[in-house]
């Protein structure tokens, strides 16, 4: 992202995504059916220069491991990198390529939980811990919100033709997306300058009604907020991992 000063809005985004829309898409993403079987990134700016024409807007359809190997002076001429890929191939190259430059620009990560109970948003800046120090070595987070009793049945499948679907919409989505935005926006206006992480718990009976609980962790941490619906602050992990030691040395 590159904002366009003085004002606090973004004037100028680079959309990277190799991904066409698919049916399965249209009711979680601003693209409508029109546009399937049409590339995201570039769909999304086409509409964006005709909504916001002041604006400029970028695509690039190809996967964030190509971005950074052949057009990586895009990406460092960002003043922001916001990464939704949820693909922890792409995420880690990202954050060791971030730990390289010494984190000169902040990258703010987000995903959800199993059907989009819980969501996330994670600013990596410069000092303190990178995206690997809270992750293991497969990508799955040390902390989660939801807690599921059998972690295979986190998603429904349709008897007809066996696809696989997990039942939440633009409006459970919209909590998440709000969240990474807000954090976003934070970290342009200079008001993030350390790693931080924020996470959307949904309401108690929407954990229950998906088949989950509350994990050992979140009541450990937060046992006031059993009720859900809340969103919440908290540091993220130091700098232990190899990819911020290697940044250190460099």
């Amino acid at each position: 992202m590159q904002p366009r000063p003085p004002q606090a809005g973004v004037g100028h985004l680079n959309l990277v995504d190799h991904d066409a829309l698919d049916w399965a898409n249209v009711g979680r993403h601003p693209l409508g059916a029109a546009c399937v079987r049409a590339n995201k990134a570039e769909g999304l700016a086409s509409k964006l220069r005709i909504d916001y024409p002041h604006g400029r807007f970028d695509a690039f359809p190809v996967v964030a491991q190509a971005m950074l190997a052949v057009d990586e002076g895009t990406l460092r001429r960002s003043h922001l990198v916001v990464s939704a890929m949820g693909d922890w191939r792409a995420e880690s190259q990202l954050n060791d390529w971030q730990c390289r430059l010494g984190r000169s620009m902040p990258v703010v990560y987000g995903w959800t939980e199993a059907h989009a109970v819980a969501g996330h948003a994670v600013a990596i800046t410069s000092g303190g811990g990178c995206l690997r120090c809270g992750l293991d070595r497969t990508g799955v987070p040390h902390f989660r919100v939801a807690a599921w009793p059998d972690e295979r049945a986190v998603a429904f499948e349709e008897p007809a033709c066996g696809a696989h679907y997990q039942p939440y919409g633009p409006v459970e989505l919209g909590f998440v997306t709000s969240l990474v935005a807000q954090l976003a926006l934070d970290c342009l206006l200079g008001k993030v300058t350390r790693p931080c992480h924020r996470i959307h718990a949904a309401r108690r009976a929407s954990l229950t009604e998906a088949g989950a609980r509350w994990s050992d962790r979140w009541i450990d941490q937060y046992p006031t907020m059993t009720e859900g619906g809340v969103q919440v602050e908290r540091e993220w992990l130091s700098g232990t991992c190899a990819a911020c030691s290697a940044s250190k040395v460099a």
